[in-house]
């Protein structure tokens, strides 16, 4: 019974050793699978900018145009993440999904000719490892904006941090947010 105590003690002192250790190594796993999606999903919507010679922030009829619907692409319908968020564009209803743009062409891009929709651009597009959406400010990629675009999760905070509006010479990607950027 004693040796058993022992043994017993001894994986608790191990278990405790370890636990910080293996909690480390799941939250950089965390964030570096944000960093994957976050690069992906940029690379993607410069694949869709390469065939269509246009970014998903334009689109009506056969005339490319802006639309203000799509301000922000999010990684699916739902709630955006809390916190400071210093973009109120994230909190309005002026989004459309990656899935929509990227992989469905649900707005309907032309699918033959020189500038042709030749997706679907990327596998299925799952939510960041807190649960939240990826966005983008594509509002940022047209031609008369001068802004940093980026891709972004919230981060392990899961509150925006970032501020979207700044200048693309020398932007800076805010708290523990984590950005991949386009332009």
């Amino acid at each position: 019974m004693i040796e058993i105590a022992v043994v017993i003690a001894i994986i608790g002192i191990l278990a405790r050793m370890l636990i910080p250790m293996v909690s480390g190594y799941v939250g950089t796993a965390k964030i570096r699978r944000a960093e994957q999606d976050t690069e992906a999903l940029g690379k993607a919507m410069l694949a869709f900018n390469s065939d269509t010679a246009l970014f998903p922030v334009y689109k009506n009829g056969s005339q490319p145009t802006p639309q203000s619907r799509y301000k922000v692409l999010r990684c699916e319908e739902g709630d955006v993440p809390g916190g400071s968020g210093s973009v109120s564009d994230w909190r309005s209803n002026n989004f459309d999904t990656f899935e929509d743009q990227l992989n469905n062409n649900t707005v309907s891009y032309p699918t033959t000719g020189e500038f042709a929709w030749r997706g679907p651009y990327m596998g299925p597009i799952r939510k960041d490892p807190w649960g939240n959406s990826y966005m983008c400010n594509v509002l940022n990629l047209l031609p008369t904006r001068d802004n940093a675009c980026w891709v972004l999760s919230a981060g392990p905070n899961e509150g925006i941090q970032t501020v979207f509006n700044q200048d693309r010479g020398s932007p800076v990607i805010g708290g523990d947010d984590i950005a991949y950027r386009i332009k």
